[in-house]
């Protein structure tokens, strides 16, 4: 007996929507992660880069923020919000447009940052920037018609996923104005230090953690059983982050281009709100709760929702706590402590989400369990080794400085990481090809 499959899953098995994934994929095993290990190997042999090893963090940290947890967001979210709006989905050629003009912009921007140097590294940094800024506005003039009547009848997810438009664009904005002033520092195209932490700001907090919240009240609450959310106290949550992002942007770009006491408490004030903003949400999710409305072969991605969302509440602890200290001390949160929140958020959070999320609710991996095809490993890998490598990184950025050995720590964390990725890729390939297979098997028969 074939199985057949549903025809919304067998219509979304395979198409476009799943090509931002793959190219995050992509990009998290040929550049994001690579460039972060070389980097950390780079600082723990002592090897003389020079600007390079920043060029190297630079290109790392786009990489991430745009290529891996971006390109996955924007596959996803062009599926998801018109289904959570009931609206229609964004059109084929305008999504295709955006994918291929932020891809090659992202492209361009991860290869020729470490290794094109002088003028010529600055206006591939320029055009590179534009490219990524024109990606980006197409698809968000497409989906955001799509939140509008969520936004107007109270939908708690509304607010976070308008807010991660507003900051992608923004983020997107500010870096074509920013690389257009500043562009190489010695011989190497690099942003001022401020300004490119201002803008990893915004690309993490804004735009993807705004959107892992506003997913997770539309969905993680319902996995674990958990109350929706008022209005009310979905505001209260929403606005103390967009002000501690907003915040901490403002600090650093004031800074730089025009430095002055007292803004280190702003920094430090965003840092707090912006912990709070987090923290609250993890822990109404219910985390350590059951996932009691997943079936039992969607339990142990499951484990890897749960797990994300832990880790968001203790990076939200952690980012508080490191801002109260600022304030009380009148000071500028030490940039390793602002480090090891940021990848906590990537690598528990992030990392962890995203495969969570792709196991449960792609639809290749849906079509998958239908057919009973395994990827319990992969998933079993990711619930071990991916806290391992959360701890190993922040452990080692908590103490880096204190010696070679905490960069070793980040190394093995970016390797452990990428083997996760990677298993995950190949778990990912096989679904698809699994799908293919059953649903051309299901069009034989019914010929």
């Amino acid at each position: 007996m074939v199985k057949a499959y549903p025809r919304r899953l067998e219509e979304g098995a395979l198409g476009i929507f799943l090509i931002p994934p793959a190219v995050a994929i992509a990009v998290a095993l040929l550049g994001g992660f690579p460039l972060g290990l070389l980097a950390s190997v780079a600082k723990a042999q002592g090897w003389e880069l020079g600007t390079r090893t920043t060029a190297l963090t630079q290109a790392h940290g786009h990489a991430q923020l745009v290529g891996w947890a971006g390109l996955f967001i924007v596959g996803l979210a062009s599926r998801l919000v018109p289904r959570f709006a009931g609206a229609p989905s964004i059109g084929r050629i305008p999504f295709v447009a955006a994918v291929t003009a932020l891809s090659m912009g992202l492209g361009v921007r991860v290869v020729a940052q470490p290794l094109v140097g002088g003028g010529i590294g600055h206006m591939v940094m320029v055009a590179a920037s534009a490219l990524e800024a024109v990606g980006v506005t197409v698809w968000v003039w497409h989906l955001f018609p799509s939140l509008r009547r969520p936004l107007a009848r109270g939908a708690p997810f509304a607010p976070y996923l308008t807010a991660m438009a507003f900051w992608l664009v923004t983020a997107s904005c500010l870096q074509v104005f920013w690389w257009g002033l500043h562009g190489v520092v010695g011989g190497v195209p690099l942003l001022p230090f401020p300004l490119d932490q201002a803008l990893a700001g915004a690309l993490l907090m804004g735009f993807v953690v705004n959107t892992i919240v506003g997913v997770g009240l539309r969905t993680v609450f319902v996995f674990f059983g958990r109350p929706i959310p008022s209005s009310r106290m979905v505001w209260s949550m929403w606005v103390p982050l967009q002000a501690g992002i907003a915040l901490y942007v403002l600090a650093l770009a004031w800074t730089w281009h025009q430095p002055g006491d007292g803004w280190q408490r702003v920094e430090a004030a965003g840092h707090t709100l912006m912990g709070m903003g987090i923290v609250v949400p993890a822990l109404l999710s219910g985390f350590w709760r059951p996932p009691v409305r997943l079936q039992a072969r969607s339990r142990e991605p499951g484990l890897l929702v749960k797990m994300g969302m832990a880790w968001l509440a203790g990076a939200g602890g952690l980012s508080a706590v490191i801002g109260a200290m600022g304030l009380v001390g009148d000071s500028w949160v030490p940039l390793a402590k602002v480090d090891v929140v940021r990848h906590i958020l990537g690598v528990g959070v992030i990392t962890t989400m995203i495969l969570g999320m792709a196991f449960l609710i792609l639809p290749p991996f849906a079509l998958a369990r239908q057919g009973k095809l395994p990827y319990r490993r992969e998933v079993r890998l990711s619930l071990v080794a991916l806290p391992l490598a959360t701890l190993l990184r922040a452990v080692g950025g908590w103490v880096a400085g204190q010696g070679p050995w905490a960069f070793h720590l980040m190394a093995w964390s970016g390797a452990l990481t990428w083997v996760v990725v990677a298993a995950f890729a190949l778990a990912f390939v096989q679904a698809i090809q699994h799908a293919r297979r059953g649903m051309a098997t299901q069009r034989s028969h019914a010929l």
